[in-house]
């Protein structure tokens, strides 16, 4: 059996198109940064053979449910107000740790294109901000 190598483009090519997806679940992005899929971000170890990591159980119990997500913000002692934004921040917080484990304060890695539109899907906002990297300021 004979498998042709696709090219990873990791530039401004993959900004707007899916053309870069692999799983079949990524809308496409507005950054370099965000236009990355499950299936190329190293994370073999919760996708279990899954051709798409928003279909694994796992996933949708930590990231989707409403009444994991509120725990979850317990822990976190981030209880604000009960809006969708803040359960979408959550989420995303939810996958990270599941995903990758604890990164730490200010380091931050972009999450793939279809968990981002997985967990937009269920918690939407009329507005976006898209995928920051955090900037460590001095103090003096």
């Amino acid at each position: 059996m004979f498998f042709a190598l696709v090219p990873v483009v990791w530039g401004e090519e993959r900004v707007g198109n899916t053309t870069w997806c692999r799983c079949g679940g990524c809308p496409p992005m507005p950054t370099v940064s965000e236009s990355i899929c499950c299936q190329e971000a190293g994370l073999e170890h919760v996708l279990r053979g899954h051709s798409c990591i928003t279909v694994e159980c796992t996933f949708s119990i930590l990231c989707r449910e409403v009444d994991v997500l509120e725990v979850a913000m317990l822990s976190l002692k981030d209880v604000r107000a009960e809006s969708l934004d803040l359960f979408r921040l959550t989420a995303y917080r939810q996958f990270t740790l599941w995903a990758r484990g604890h990164l730490g304060k200010k380091n931050r890695i972009p999450i793939p294109a279809c968990v981002v539109s997985a967990i937009r899907a269920v918690f939407p906002s009329p507005e976006y901000r898209g995928f920051e990297y955090a900037y460590i300021y001095d103090d003096f």
